[in-house]
């Protein structure tokens, strides 16, 4: 620089100069230089000035790494965030927002942020942006983006003088938060939906427990001619559908009575192809791809079939002009990571069955409700809309979940994943035996009159003496002046009054600890602890509404005659087509 000076007469002002001193350490000088001329213009030597900037530099490095560490962290957002300037023209833009708008930052600098977000030519007075320059400050909205759910959030940036100086424009791509918020609606709606119900299929299984028990009455009492017993036999037999009805509510709120045991999936499936093909009918093709070595589950028999049965009926309705229905089974292992991706997953083994169809497909705007009890795009009088809902039911009482895929036109794919079984120990069976009648006294405890006066008919029927109670203090009145003559109390378990059947069992038991307990129950059998010391003891029994008089007779025959230390009877009526 010197030789520039003297050789060529160059002015170099405000120059930064690094130097080393002598102790070897570095410094900042500032300098500037000019040519000294002669009389006649010759250079004859150089002025120099410097001042020690070294300070300003550190200073002026540290503001850089800070500005470096503030992109860092600008760029390092989930969110797309954009600072405007007072003609609302972005002027800083990260990285998210890049790849949120599919827009390189530096097409977007100059900008307004409504032709990158809106691809409009003005601003909407109703976005965030002019509301928060009006009111002075954060506004915000929500807007769909393709498959994206973005919330759009404006601050307003304004001057000591109240003067608008800009924003800071951030968007932010809620959409699986709004999912997640919908998935617990829905569960929420579900399980409401779920305790109604229950409530309503308690009520309802007193009913027919009176119409089942009084025709089977009837029944036994006509002459085997005539026009009478058949009349009857359809009643019956109505009553058994409404039953099966009742079942798929309760199977629906998941308080269905469930009887588990090991079970093999892919066995199950074997054992119901030729029934599925004939609800299939020919024009639909049913494939069977089972794999090998499946895990087993535990899982109630008759549920897991019921399952497959409505998803199968479900699926052929889907294609009425034919198709091909395929039925999948696998083993799947989820890891931590892998349960997360899925919202209802987790970490565990799993069996998992697949239904999948050619059919017409689920519209988008029915895909949410499709497990909502009575919720059906058939025709009148062509489904109840309980399918879905009792398989929705079913799987949640095993601890499973559904994943659904489906569009218009191009079927649909249901997968059904349930806890593999952790141990193979295999449930007590209960045989059936021909009911008999017997002498003992039975205290009849129902608040319901008419089942209450059904079941006094038919234990007196069969022999035994009866004394019969509404509520749960009555029957302890009753107890308390003829405690050494009962053998059994029958009781249901929900009552008014302030004590249920499951508190009045406990109470006797204290004071009788021989006494056979029957309960009856419209609702969940899981109400009842089986841990409790009476179920240790074998001295309980539990009859499922609605039964029929035979099965009501075989229960208490059999909790008379067990002895002490039995498994715990499971008793329900099995409805007949």
């Amino acid at each position: 620089d010197d030789q520039q000076v003297l050789r060529e007469g160059r002015t170099i002002l405000n120059q930064d100069e690094e130097l080393t001193r002598h102790d070897g350490s570095k410094t900042w000088i500032l300098t500037s230089k000019v040519p000294l001329r002669d009389t006649t213009g010759r250079i004859v030597g150089l002025a120099g000035f410097g001042l020690d900037i070294t300070e300003r530099k550190h200073a002026e490095d540290q503001l850089a790494r800070l500005a470096q560490d503030w992109q860092r962290t600008f760029d390092a957002s989930n969110d797309a965030i954009w600072i405007l300037d007072a003609e609302n023209r972005i002027v800083r833009s990260n990285k998210t927002a890049e790849r949120l708008f599919s827009c390189p930052s530096d097409q977007m600098i100059g900008q307004f942020c409504w032709a990158i977000v809106h691809g409009s030519s003005m601003a909407d007075p109703a976005c965030p942006l002019a509301r928060a320059r009006s009111t002075m400050q954060r506004e915000r909205n929500e807007m769909q983006r393709g498959n994206c759910i973005l919330e759009v959030s404006v601050d307003p940036l304004f001057d000591q003088n109240g003067n608008y100086t800009g924003a800071v424009h951030i968007v932010s791509d809620i959409t699986e938060r709004k999912n997640a918020e919908a998935r617990l609606l829905q569960s929420q709606k579900l399980e409401a939906i779920g305790q109604l119900a229950a409530g309503v299929a308690h009520d309802f299984n007193n009913l027919l427990t009176i119409v089942q028990g009084n025709a089977s009455l009837l029944l036994a009492s006509l002459p085997s001619d005539g026009d009478a017993p058949n009349l009857v036999d359809q009643i019956i037999h109505a009553a058994s559908r409404a039953a099966a009805l009742t079942r798929q509510l309760l199977a629906f709120s998941r308080a269905q009575h469930m009887e588990t045991r090991p079970l093999n999936l892919n066995e199950t499936i074997d054992s119901l192809v030729k029934m599925l093909n004939r609800i299939l009918g020919e024009d639909i093709n049913l494939e069977c791809h089972l794999a090998p070595g499946l895990p087993p589950i535990v899982a109630d028999p008759n549920m897991i079939e019921q399952v497959i049965m409505n998803l199968v009926v479900n699926a052929r309705d889907a294609m009425r002009k034919g198709g091909r229905l395929t039925i999948a089974t696998e083993t799947l292992h989820l890891d931590a990571g892998t349960a997360r991706a899925c919202p209802e997953a987790r970490e565990g083994l799993f069996v998992c069955l697949t239904v999948k169809d050619t059919g017409v497909g689920i519209q988008p705007e029915h895909l949410p409700h499709i497990f909502d009890p009575f919720f059906t795009t058939k025709e009148i009088g062509k489904g109840t809309g309980l399918g879905l809902a009792t398989v929705y039911g079913i799987v949640k009482q095993h601890r499973g979940w559904i994943d659904v895929s489906s569009s218009a036109g191009a079927g649909t794919t249901l997968k059904v994943c349930l806890p593999a079984a952790k141990h193979t120990a295999h449930a007590q069976t209960h045989t059936e035996t021909k009911p008999r009648g017997g002498t003992e006294t039975i205290l009849l405890v129902e608040d319901e009159p008419a089942v209450r006066k059904l079941n006094r008919l038919l234990l007196e029927h069969g022999g035994y003496r009866v004394l019969e109670a509404g509520s749960g203090p009555e029957a302890i009145e009753l107890w308390k002046s003829h405690a050494d003559e009962i053998d059994l109390l029958l009781t249901d378990v929900v009552m008014p009054g302030g004590m249920t059947g499951w508190e009045l069992a406990r109470q006797l038991n204290s004071e009788k600890p021989t006494l056979r307990i029957v309960l009856t129950s419209g609702y969940n059998t899981t109400e009842i602890d089986a841990e409790n010391s009476l179920v240790q003891q074998g001295n309980v029994s539990l009859l499922q509404k609605p039964y029929l008089p035979n099965m009501l007779l075989q229960t208490v025959r059999e909790c008379l005659d067990a002895q002490a230390h039995n498994p715990w009877s499971h008793r329900g009526a099995v409805a007949t087509e």
